[in-house]
């Protein structure tokens, strides 16, 4: 099952959406449970209570806006897993909006069409997270979920593993580019000596990404092109 939150002033949008996700869970045979809230500290509120696995999340809230929401998800309570949909009436909020990684940004009035777009992009990058990347590093086979990858960094003949939690992965022989081949289209060369999962990127610019645990990682010349092109393309959908 699957937990969506819908969190809009509008009571006509919230029920909308919601009737939506209901109708696109019973066309799809999926099973998702709505939440609807109506102001932005009751949704954060029920942060603290339940997991999400998606927000449709409105930016003119009348008490918190949707970046400061957006900001306490990805921030305060660490979690990187929450899709993050925002809708608004306005479409000027691109570079607010990009350091929170939104799936989409929704302007009102949102069809259904747009919704189940948008819920068909998301049950794609669920089984993607649900994929595993498998090396083997002595005499030993680990099997990591793709989601719990933050960057693979090449040291010498040796490749590393940064996961997005505390665990530490023994490091293995390889080469990234051979690791790239093993991974879906979520990951992206950025430089000889980087591998990175995209949905964690926190920042960009044209010489460097930022992770978001804060690590910064160069990005080479002969890989500026095809990663502009990829971050334009996530640009393109806020």
């Amino acid at each position: 099952m699957y937990r969506i939150a819908v969190c809009d002033d509008e009571v006509i949008t919230c029920e909308e959406i919601e009737t939506y996700l209901v109708r696109f869970g019973e066309s799809a045979d999926v099973d998702i449970a709505v939440e609807r809230f109506y102001l932005g500290m009751d949704f954060v509120g029920r942060l603290g209570e339940v997991m999400f696995d998606m927000v449709f999340l409105d930016i003119e809230l009348p008490d918190l806006n949707g970046v400061e929401i957006g900001r306490h998800i990805r921030s305060v309570c660490q979690d990187q897993k929450t899709q993050i949909v925002y809708i608004s009436s306005k479409t000027y909020y691109a570079l607010e909006l990009f350091q929170m990684r939104p799936l989409d940004f929704l302007v009102k009035p949102a069809g259904y069409e747009s919704v189940e777009k948008v819920m068909k992009v998301f049950l794609e990058l669920s089984s993607i997270g649900r994929e595993v990347f498998e090396y083997q590093s002595g005499q030993n086979f680990y099997r990591v979920p793709y989601e719990e990858i933050l960057y693979f960094s090449s040291e010498g003949r040796q490749v590393k593993l940064q996961s997005v939690g505390e665990e530490k992965y023994p490091m293995f022989y390889g080469k990234l580019d051979q690791v790239l081949k093993q991974l879906s289209r979520g990951f992206l060369m950025i430089h000889k000596s980087f591998v990175v999962n995209i949905r964690y990127i926190r920042q960009y610019n044209y010489e460097s990404i930022v992770m978001t645990n804060g690590d910064e990682l160069s990005i080479s010349r002969p890989h500026r092109k095809e990663v502009r092109d990829r971050m334009m393309q996530l640009w393109r959908k806020l």
